[in-house]
């Protein structure tokens, strides 16, 4: 016997291969579904990178005006 359950040399029946259709919907239905989730949580990882690096952003802008906006307070005119 082989691993698939039938005897040594005999040849495979298409029988035992042919899927119902709601087996291969199934299927196809799960692969979808799995494909789906994968790139939602790769969206939702790049999302809060790229949110993280606007903030950064923000937060050095804002820190370079208010250097600029000292440096031309204490400037003497």
């Amino acid at each position: 016997m082989t691993l698939a359950g039938r005897p040594e040399g005999k040849k495979l029946n298409k029988e035992v291969i042919k899927m119902h259709w709601w087996e291969l919907a199934c299927a196809i239905f799960y692969g979808l579904l799995g494909l789906f989730t994968i790139c939602f949580f790769v969206a939702l990882v790049e999302g809060i990178f790229d949110q993280r690096r606007r903030e950064k952003e923000q937060r050095e802008r804002e820190e370079f005006q208010r250097r600029h906006s000292q440096d031309s307070n204490n400037s003497p005119l």
